[in-house]
């Protein structure tokens, strides 16, 4: 009898750590994916925020930047280009789903499509940001210090603001490429672990 209770005791608290270890995975798990999901959601709000700033300071300061005209227009350009693409997407993306359902090579064929317009409208961006750059940077100094006493200036509101949001893109675009190099790197590894693994 001794022995029947103790082993049933031992079978017992086995069984409790498991199920108790895979609540709190689960738990865990739900909170981590909550988290990401409120980030990802900042992050888009953050971003199309900053996109219709950068819109409306490059449309009231238009005619303000003589020194270089181009900086408001790479302002608005800047902020109307991720609108335009996302518009673009969604609707094909809901006319792909309305329309060829049951299409899967049609839907491929689109896809590809698709993903050679972002790759289009990314080194666009990136061109554009570095173009942007070369505007701002080169002429930031100038701008502040006066131009000199040159009535040919540029507001110093807009200067300021285009050398920000200018900075903030590096950073975001930097973060992009890193994390994308991250999931890269993962995908390589989890692919040679499987390799390994009988």
């Amino acid at each position: 009898m001794g022995i029947g209770a103790g082993s049933g005791e031992g079978r017992g608290q086995g069984q409790g750590k498991g199920q108790g270890h895979g609540i709190t995975d689960s738990l865990f798990g739900e909170k981590k994916l909550k988290v990401v999901k409120i980030v990802v959601v900042l992050i888009v709000f953050v971003f199309f925020g900053l996109n219709i700033a950068k819109i409306v300071m490059g449309a009231i300061y238009q005619d303000d930047c003589p020194i270089q005209k181009l900086i408001p227009i790479y302002l608005i350009v800047g902020g109307v280009v991720p609108f335009l693409f996302a518009t673009v997407f969604s609707i094909i993306e809901m006319y792909l789903k309305k329309d060829f359902p049951d299409s899967e090579e049609k839907m491929v064929k689109i896809r590809k499509v698709l993903k050679a317009i972002g790759v289009i409208a990314f080194k666009f961006t990136i061109a554009w940001l570095i173009c942007g750059s070369v505007w701002v940077f080169g002429n930031y100094s100038d701008v502040i210090d006066g131009c000199g006493g040159s009535g040919d200036c540029c507001d110093t509101s807009l200067i300021k603001f285009a050398l920000a949001v200018t900075i903030m893109d590096w950073i975001f675009y930097t973060f992009l490429f890193v994390g994308a190099c991250c999931c890269v790197c993962c995908f390589l590894l989890c692919c040679k672990t499987n390799e390994v693994e009988p």
